[in-house]
């Protein structure tokens, strides 16, 4: 019971320093306590402190935890794992760090069934959308195209709210232009209505520029939605067509290239990364830790 307890109380002060940055403090508790990072979850979230790491976007500290035996694939209440908490803030260093020690980019939360792609896509993170279809490997066609609750897609999602650079890097990557969503009665998707390809929801939130990339790489202009919807903006604009001033759009992305360039040194990475049970402390693996980051370091990242 006492021991309990101490964990508890020692595991609280770990994530506490997690979710704050504090480093030296995270390195210190690490090395007094073996298999502190391994701790159950705080909160009432029942988020770890590897969670609590990624969401603010300390990529040190994430390493720290995962290097001392942190479960990389550990969910909170909501069936989040690290790396979505990561994706939802666009902290790609993180992704970065998640990668490199093997989490898997194709768990679902069991709320919505979003993966962190979803979130990525949502957040208009494009560098982390980019690291996880690389992360991905050969799975990549089926993590693009996972459909969440309600069957939204990724693309369905960067579509409504906007994020061009995101659509275009799903559609490079063979996102399905006419994917249907399914009845939901969740927002946005209740509006917008069952049946709706990634052009309705580009439609529905106005965003031009994502509906003429859309039309341009073959997403039908003339598909209704089970409203007999065409135009869901109501505008009677013609979204497929170049508005004044806008770019022509390309078949390709420039500034995302197609699948090779998405090729980055995580296989080789992962496998000299891969967890090892009984881990020591902090302290008897300080030079395996600083070959970790150092690695880690020179991974591409906003330069990929």
């Amino acid at each position: 019971m006492g021991n309990a307890l101490g964990c508890a109380g020692l595991g609280e002060r770990l994530a506490a320093s997690a979710r704050n940055g504090d480093a030296a403090e995270v390195r210190r508790l690490l090395e007094e306590n073996p298999g502190l990072a391994r701790c159950a979850a705080v909160g009432s979230s029942l988020n770890s402190p590897l969670h609590l790491a990624a969401a603010k976007g300390h990529h040190e500290i994430a390493a720290l935890l995962l290097e001392n035996g942190a479960e990389v694939n550990a969910r909170n209440l909501s069936g989040e794992t690290a790396l979505m908490q990561a994706c939802r803030f666009g902290h790609w260093e993180v992704v970065q760090t998640l990668l490199v020690f093997g989490c898997n980019v194709s768990k679902v939360d069991s709320l919505s069934g979003q993966t962190a792609l979803h979130l990525a896509a949502a957040g208009g993170h494009a560098t982390c959308v980019r690291l996880l279809l690389a992360g991905a490997g050969a799975g990549r066609n089926k993590l693009v195209n996972r459909a969440a609750s309600g069957g939204v897609t990724a693309l369905h999602l960067a579509a409504l709210h906007g994020h061009a650079d995101c659509v275009h890097l799903l559609v490079d990557e063979r996102a399905d232009v006419a994917a249907p969503t399914l009845p939901c009665t969740a927002a946005p998707m209740a509006a917008i209505g069952a049946g709706s390809a990634p052009l309705h929801y580009a439609a529905a939130g106005g965003e031009v520029r994502c509906c003429q990339i859309l039309v341009a790489r073959g997403a039908d202009r003339a598909a209704a939605n089970c409203n007999g919807q065409v135009d869901p903006v109501g505008r009677g604009q013609d979204v497929g067509l170049p508005v004044a001033g806008a770019r022509p759009v390309p078949r390709v992305s420039p500034a995302h290239p197609q699948v090779p360039a998405l090729r980055l040194p995580l296989v080789a990475a992962r496998q000299r990364a891969r967890p090892r049970k009984g881990l020591p402390p902090a302290s008897q693996h300080g030079a395996a830790g600083q070959r970790r980051r150092r690695r880690l370091r020179g991974l591409p990242g906003k330069t990929l």
